[in-house]
């Protein structure tokens, strides 16, 4: 960006110049008019570039404590309205909580946790996202979900202090990030009682699966279910 206003600052002046020996204007006064025009182009730009302001970022600025509730809303509207589609395991019986979402304007993505991997032995974790942008960058999307699946395998031991704790994620991070990527594998996914193809990879009782039906991108990471069994529905709303 201050190469732009270099660049503005420069033409500015030499058009600035020609004015001066044509018309006898002052140079400096069409520089400092050329480089306010791009200053304020780039300006406007926040309010119609590709992630304008809007109403909600000056709340947000103006009262900080209730980001959180206003970004609920938001993703609440979005499910209810069908801009965003979250997904439940059918006939699941235990604990439900809310996992990552997108706190943008428009929610794009939304996870719903089944069970608590941290101290059950049976958890799903269901993440939809918008179809449109799912299929961009599938390849990576497919090698962060395994290194999550690895992640998920493996926890550190409970008695290290902070110094160990950080040495011990560093290191799981170098030893995933050079794991290979296990082949993935053609599986049937069953979503509000239709069965579609997905691609998934099994690791002893943990398993992922990716898919993408009806416009609406599915990553599932899951333990202690057979990855051929579970079905998904689409949930109306968050009251979980």
């Amino acid at each position: 960006m201050p190469v732009t206003y270099v660049m503005a600052a420069v033409i500015g002046g030499v058009v600035g110049a020609t004015f001066d020996l044509v018309l006898g204007w002052r140079w400096w006064l069409i520089a400092v008019g050329f480089l306010a025009a791009v200053w304020l182009f780039f300006f406007a730009s926040a309010f119609w570039g590709p992630d304008p302001i809007r109403a909600n970022h000056v709340r947000d600025v103006i009262d900080p404590s209730g980001i959180e509730a206003r970004g609920f809303a938001r993703l609440e509207e979005a499910i209810s309205t069908g801009q965003l589609v979250g997904m439940e395991v059918a006939d699941w019986t235990g604990s439900r909580s809310l996992g990552v979402w997108g706190r943008s304007s428009h929610p794009e993505h939304v996870t719903l946790r089944h069970g608590d991997p941290e101290r059950d032995n049976t958890w799903v974790s269901v993440t939809t996202r918008c179809g449109d942008r799912f299929s961009i960058g599938l390849d990576r999307r497919k090698v962060r979900l395994f290194r999550e699946l690895l992640r998920n395998e493996e926890q550190p031991p409970t008695n290290l202090d902070v110094e160990d704790l950080r040495r011990w994620v560093i290191d799981q991070r170098r030893r995933i990030e050079a794991t290979k990527p296990m082949k993935w594998s053609t599986t049937i996914l069953t979503i509000d009682g239709t069965a579609i193809r997905n691609n998934g990879i099994q690791k002893g009782d943990r398993w992922i699966a990716i898919a993408l039906a009806e416009g609406v991108g599915i990553e599932i990471i899951a333990r202690g279910f057979d990855l051929d069994t579970v079905a998904l529905n689409r949930v109306p709303s968050l009251q979980l």
